[in-house]
């Protein structure tokens, strides 16, 4: 009886805690060394030529993304999440070049080179983390590439 208890209760722990899967990273923003994560990579428009879209975060700690080539991509916050595999929903409105960081929220990221057909990346915001002067210089972000 006592390991049947155990059993379930494990099941039971295992269901409140979000997937892991995806790339996590620790991204800071332009001020403090900066750095970015390809979002949609590769050939993702078809062309047969590489092209990409880069997550990056500016000074003011909002998320924005880097183009290459002929692709156009926007962002959009899907609000307070509990993790990655919560990330489902795609918006059909409030696509933009940058969105304000959010701990605890999801974000999805597209890319087109004609505007409708699209692919998809998410975003999940773990934490943000602060330097050694106390102002946020970052987040920890888990990611899936090239999820649709």
């Amino acid at each position: 009886m006592m390991l049947m208890t155990l059993v379930i209760g494990m099941g039971f722990t295992s269901c409140e805690k979000d997937d892991d899967f995806g790339i996590e990273v620790k991204l800071r923003n332009s001020n403090n060394g900066g750095g970015s994560v390809e979002v949609l990579t590769d050939d993702f428009l078809g062309e047969g030529r590489y092209n990409s879209v880069e997550l990056n975060i500016d000074n003011t700690d909002n998320f924005w993304l880097d183009e290459y080539r002929s692709c156009k991509a926007g962002i959009v916050s899907v609000g307070r999440v509990s993790g990655l595999s919560k990330v489902t929903d795609i918006p059909t409105s409030g696509w933009t070049s940058k969105v304000s960081i959010k701990e605890g929220h999801g974000y999805i990221i597209r890319g087109s080179k004609n505007g409708k057909d699209y692919r998809y990346a998410r975003v999940y915001v773990v934490d943000q983390f602060t330097g050694t002067s106390g102002g946020i210089i970052g987040a920890t972000i888990r990611y899936e590439p090239d999820w649709k």
